[in-house]
């Protein structure tokens, strides 16, 4: 019956976060309140449970089953719209939930793994990237990327892509870090002119893959 959060702006897409203490066996009163403006609102609630271990996922054991068996292991990871959309900024650059350890998991109990990534923006990777030997960068894919990302890992088609940005090894090697995401709906683009490449350049921080590249 208490209120735990009161969001009143305009904005397209937002998460607004409250911890709360829930006994168990007890039945929880909850209340919520929007406002549409323009277009077509909606409210998701979502919860998670406390102490939750992560590493002991019991989907992330079948899956390491599977790997052992295996003579390849392909893990599909990255981001959907309820990550990152128009008008919604993400709250940082790993890869949500449990997937880098499923991948760390999965690369421990067959050593040729692959990491498939779909995603619109750039993530952090330097968690697990030596321990798996190949790594393909897909982005968001239409609705023939399914067959355009088989044909690459069986070989039918040789990828040329190239990378349209600088990876960082750290979150702090980017150059918003220390400004975004600001306070109080204000964000200070300090960095100027020095964006993406430059940035790396002018500051002689080595990424984790450069502006353009990309194997074949």
């Amino acid at each position: 019956g208490k209120q735990i959060a009161a969001t009143w702006r305009d904005h397209a897409v937002e998460a607004e976060r409250a911890k709360v203490a829930l006994e168990a066996g007890r039945g929880y009163e909850i209340r919520l309140e929007y406002y549409e403006n323009t277009g077509l609102a909606s409210m998701t609630l979502g919860m998670l449970e406390p102490g939750v271990d992560l590493e002991k996922d019991p989907a992330i054991e079948a899956a390491v089953q599977a790997a052992a068996k295996s003579d390849v292991a392909v893990v599909v990871a990255g981001l959907s719209a309820s990550h990152e959309s128009e008008g919604r900024a993400r709250d940082n650059l790993e890869l949500p939930g449990n997937q880098a350890a499923l991948i760390k998991a999965v690369a421990a109990a067959n050593p040729k793994t692959v990491v498939v990534l779909s995603n619109g923006t750039p993530l952090m990777m330097a968690d697990w990237i030596e321990q798996v030997p190949a790594v393909l960068e897909g982005w968001y894919l239409g609705e023939g990327g399914g067959l355009a990302v088989t044909d690459v890992l069986f070989g039918d088609v040789n990828p040329s892509g190239k990378l349209p940005d600088t990876l960082a090894v750290r979150r702090e090697d980017y150059p918003d870090s220390g400004n975004y995401p600001g306070g109080g709906g204000v964000v200070d683009y300090a960095e100027g002119i020095y964006v993406g490449y430059r940035h790396f350049d002018k500051n002689g921080v080595e990424p984790l893959y450069p502006f353009g590249f990309g194997l074949s």
